[in-house]
């Protein structure tokens, strides 16, 4: 699924805090490079069938059309995603 950011054409990029909410994520990608930067607790993020565990202080970068899923998080995961 391709998922749009529909950052403003004047912007470079954009920054959020992702902090667990308890909802279920899609497979996805976008056009732009992402990165995560994982403040508190841990998850386990699947890309291209492979599964990467994350936990506070990982940096995670996320290509341009490459598929992602976070599929495990715990109740305390905290990140920078920019």
């Amino acid at each position: 699924m391709h998922q749009h950011l529909e950052l403003p054409s004047e912007w470079d990029g954009n920054l959020w805090h992702y902090r667990n909410q308890g909802r279920i994520h899609a497979m996805h990608h976008h056009t732009e490079l992402e990165f995560n930067l994982v403040a508190q607790g841990a998850g386990v993020y699947l890309l291209a069938n492979r599964k990467y565990r994350i936990r506070r202080g990982d940096l995670l970068w996320l290509f341009p059309a490459q598929e992602d899923v976070l599929i495990e998080q715990t109740l305390d995961l905290e990140m920078w995603i920019g």
